[in-house]
């Protein structure tokens, strides 16, 4: 990020990562002058569990019409699931989705979809999770 130039007093940054790693994530300063010198500070780490959120499970057991998936979110948000066949089609839909912080069980109708693999994306105002699923 760029600086500010020269400054007599006290300038603070702030930057957000906004895809963390989950669990310890380790974040490094590089301070780069105008002349090109640099400084490099030590390591700070960041414990990012809690922060996002994780499709944990997604299964559906043979000729149920059920897809289930076992959701962990770090925080209350509303997500879209959408879900893809693997030619890309859209081929389900479930919008405004309460997940909770926590452990979340959800149940979606699959609807005569048949077996195969098919990738489920997680949408929020500020989060994306995709994974791909086997339905039996």
């Amino acid at each position: 990020m760029p600086g500010a130039g020269n400054s007599s007093t006290q300038l603070n940054y702030k930057v957000i990562d906004n895809n963390p790693f989950s669990g310890l994530t380790y974040y490094r300063l590089t301070q780069t002058d105008f002349d090109g010198t640099s400084e490099t500070f030590d390591p700070e780490v960041s414990d990012c569990d809690g922060v996002g959120f994780e499709i944990v499970a997604a299964n559906s057991l043979e000729a149920s019409p059920i897809l289930n998936l076992v959701v962990s979110a770090g925080s209350d948000e509303r997500f879209d699931i959408v879900l893809h066949d693997m030619s890309g089609k859209q081929v389900l839909y479930q919008g405004n989705v309460m997940l909770y912080a926590g452990l979340n069980y959800l149940n979606i109708d699959k609807g005569d979809l048949g077996k195969g693999i098919y990738i489920i994306s997680m949408v929020s105002e500020t989060q994306v999770m995709t994974r791909r699923v086997l339905l039996d």
